[in-house]
């Protein structure tokens, strides 16, 4: 079962600063992951979109198959 998916996560900042381009993923319950990469390239502003601190430009994050954030409904709390 998907825990938490995050489809098409696009962030942008300012015309030269893009965070996330189509960015997506699945994660089952019970797994463990890690995030890695380079200095820029989008960890924290990914983890800021999950927590609910930044909204995304487009895409969303859903949560048991529930959507929590989109950009048109920004934090939806259930």
């Amino acid at each position: 079962m998907t825990f938490l998916e995050i489809s098409g996560i696009y962030k942008q900042y300012d015309p030269h600063n893009r965070a996330l381009f189509n960015f997506s993923l699945k994660i089952e319950k019970g797994s463990i992951w890690s995030l890695v990469g380079e200095s820029g390239s989008g960890k924290s502003s990914l983890l800021r979109i999950i927590a609910g601190l930044e909204v995304p430009d487009k895409g969303s994050v859903m949560l048991n198959g529930e959507k929590i954030l989109s950009p048109a409904e920004k934090l939806v709390a259930g």
